[in-house]
């Protein structure tokens, strides 16, 4: 049996796309209600020709309040006002949220007079938490230099990159639907993806490679490999070749007394 080490670019590879989930895993907001400035979607320019903002409607806002930026995170939901420097609000609702938006009093030029970001659509963001969970048991798994452990981790691995693909498809979804739905009330809004969408999709080729490469360690040398199979074995090579040349001198010196024998009656016989 080969032994083998843990291999140092699967486990770098598994490591980085570990904490790009891990970046995903704090996107705003954070637990104490604050912006991490890491999100999957981000929308700005939502005022209007007057520059009067967007009024967020959902429980626990401000509706006095109106908003320039929005940015969508795993629990909830962080907004920039007016004339604010920063996200100095985050609406912290849990895994499935929803967001309820509509223009000020003085828009005219919006197609709805308010418009709902459903919980079925950010229900499924949760699976980045996921993901990041089963890379972090893969990178320790890969740590291990033990031949079974290491491709429970590369399966692990392939497992963190699934998880990963369906959080980023997750991504791709409420981004289009987001911006369809705050288009409605803010026509010149742009709604883009933000930081944790790309950080999901770079840790799916990331913790691909890694499944593959973390059992690609260094193999033992042939002579140590030899050594240490002829001791697993119980059979000692060299004390064998000892006994082997320790026989052949024998049987020579056997034949040299024999030969030595025959010499000395022919000469008798001659005397």
């Amino acid at each position: 049996m080969v032994r083998r080490s843990c291999c140092i670019p699967g486990v770098v590879l598994s490591f980085l796309g570990m904490a790009l989930l891990l970046l995903c895993t704090v996107s705003t907001p954070l637990a104490w209600g604050s912006n991490s400035n890491i999100g999957f979607v981000q929308s700005g320019d939502l005022l209007n020709d007057a520059g009067e903002g967007l009024i967020d409607y959902t429980d626990g806002s401000n509706t006095n309040r109106q908003i320039q930026y929005i940015t969508f995170g795993t629990y909830g939901y962080c907004t920039k006002g007016v004339g604010e420097s920063s996200y100095r609000f985050c609406n912290n609702l849990g895994s499935a949220y929803a967001v309820y938006l509509r223009p000020s009093g003085n828009e005219t030029t919006a197609a709805y007079s308010q418009t709902e970001i459903k919980s079925s659509w950010t229900r499924g963001l949760v699976l980045h938490i996921v993901a990041f969970v089963i890379a972090v048991i893969a990178l320790v798994l890969a740590c291990v230099p033990n031949m079974m452990i290491l491709l429970i981790s590369s399966l692990a691995h392939l497992l963190a990159a699934l998880f990963a693909l369906i959080a980023f498809i997750i991504d791709i979804v409420l981004f289009v639907y987001s911006r369809n739905r705050i288009q409605q009330v803010a026509p010149g809004a742009s709604v883009y993806p933000w930081i944790g969408f790309y950080c999901a999709l770079i840790s799916i080729p990331l913790l691909v490679l890694a499944g593959i490469t973390v059992c690609c360690g260094r193999r033992e040398k042939g002579d140590d490999f030899t050594a240490s199979s002829s001791k697993r074995s119980g059979i000692d090579f060299g004390g064998m070749f000892k006994r082997k040349n320790r026989a052949d001198v024998n049987e020579g010196g056997v034949l040299l007394s024999s030969r030595q024998k025959v010499l000395e009656a022919f000469e008798d016989s001659r005397a």
